[in-house]
């Protein structure tokens, strides 16, 4: 796959934090990075070895608020399409989602 441009070791990382990415990115210890407990630099050592590649996304299409916050009607389920989920007929709305 390789020979095709397709490279299915690095896994992509999805972050809206500016601060986050800059981490994960910058190899030098900087004096603001410090009170970071040493084994969360694991994300960093990662993308050193490029088994992650970190994208920036605008924060309305971070996936992974579905399952960390609270949302209205209409942003809950335009989170579930995004996350490739499908509710299973209007009469069901209430009780059963499925992966699609």
């Amino acid at each position: 796959m390789r020979d095709y441009g397709l490279n299915f070791l690095t896994t992509p990382i999805h972050l809206d934090n500016e601060a986050a990415i800059a981490i994960t990115k910058n190899p030098v210890y900087h004096s603001c990075s410090k009170h970071i407990d040493i084994r969360f630099h694991f994300i960093r050592d990662c993308y050193e070895k490029k088994l992650i590649d970190v994208v920036k996304i605008h924060t309305d299409e971070q996936r992974a608020d579905l399952l960390t916050k609270a949302f209205d009607k209409n942003r809950f389920e335009y989170l579930l399409k995004l996350n490739g989920i499908r509710v299973m007929g209007e009469m069901l709305r209430t009780q059963y989602l499925v992966l699609s």
